[in-house]
């Protein structure tokens, strides 16, 4: 119960919340002196604010010092370990551990099956709650597709940005959403990802290729995308 009072003290307050937002989108970490710009406040506000963020476990910090010299100072991330709310009490991570075993025990068959049902809840996940995706009279436009994309993955969890290279677009997805559970090989995860991702962009860029690449450097669990054969 101390640890849920900390938590929703830390995030009752309106500013101390969007730093949050703020901080868990920038996958290298933010500076006080960046929060204080963002927010327009002063450094020893911001500094507070994140310090709160903190002690209640939703941030960590390590020490950064830059590359001009001077003190050194506080680099803030998002904390690595996950905390639920729940009440009642619930468990749906350890539904999700026992089912994801059961299913890895199965070998190459278990793995289809769940790589099969990540795309298909990815298509039915758009068709249900973006229907303007697939029931519009006038097709969307490519910039209107990203912006849905980055909706519907943001709404699930991810945190995903487009980055146009050459004649592909190239997008990056921060938060791996299942790194907590286990996994006989460590490539599963990541395609568990793209079989879902794949399903999201089948259901909005209708059947272009989805390819992912390696881990971003410095960013951890951010993975970068590759959507081919877009017009």
């Amino acid at each position: 119960m101390k640890t849920t009072l900390k938590i929703t003290k830390a995030l009752a307050d309106p500013t101390r919340f969007h730093i949050y937002e703020y901080v868990s989108q920038v996958p290298k970490g933010s500076l006080v002196q960046e929060v204080s710009q963002k927010f327009k406040i002063h450094p020893n506000v911001a500094r507070l604010h994140l310090t709160k963020l903190e002690q209640a476990k939703l941030l960590t910090s390590l020490k950064y010092q830059s590359p001009n010299g001077g003190r050194p100072s506080r680099l803030y991330k998002l904390a690595e370990k996950p905390i639920h709310l729940s009440f009642p009490t619930r468990n749906y991570e350890l539904l999700a551990s026992i089912a994801v075993e059961a299913l890895d025990s199965l070998g190459e068959v278990g793995h289809e099956a769940l790589f099969a049902y990540a795309y298909d809840f990815g298509i039915n996940y758009v068709t249900l709650y973006y229907p303007q995706s697939i029931e519009s009279s006038r097709p969307l436009s490519i910039d209107k597709k990203k912006i849905l994309f980055v909706e519907a993955a943001g709404s699930l969890g991810f945190t995903a940005a487009f980055d146009e290279q050459h004649e592909q677009l190239v997008f990056s997805v921060q938060n791996s959403l299942f790194k907590e559970i286990s996994f006989s090989n460590d490539d599963l995860p990541k395609e568990f990802h793209v079989s879902l991702l794949q399903g999201i962009v089948d259901a909005i860029f209708f059947d272009r290729s989805l390819t992912a690449v390696e881990p971003i450097p410095e960013c951890t669990h951010t993975y970068a995308y590759t959507l081919s054969s877009i017009n």
